[in-house]
């Protein structure tokens, strides 16, 4: 008898992003259960991956997250030049 597994096309906008997807599979996200657990059914291409439905939220936010941290800002300072600032954590 086959398993059947629910899973959900995720769009990457980019061969980085998919690689950081692809290291969260391998660290794992918590599972119902509490325990690690790997949400990657099949990768397609260079933006596509194939994913587990129940862990799209969770990857959503990581991948949020992970952008945050990323993030910088402009500053204008006092002589009118602009200043790059790593975004406040």
């Amino acid at each position: 008898m086959a398993d059947v597994v629910r899973g959900t096309l995720l769009s990457c906008m980019d061969e980085a992003t998919l690689q950081y997807v692809v290291y969260l599979n391998s660290t794992g996200l918590q599972g119902a259960d509490g325990k690690p657990e790997k949400f990657i059914l099949r990768e397609i291409d260079a933006t596509h991956l194939f994913v587990k439905e129940d862990f799209v939220s969770e990857i959503l936010e990581k991948m949020d997250e992970f952008s945050d941290s990323n993030a910088f800002t402009l500053s204008t300072n006092a002589d009118g030049g602009t200043v790059k600032r790593r975004k406040a954590t």
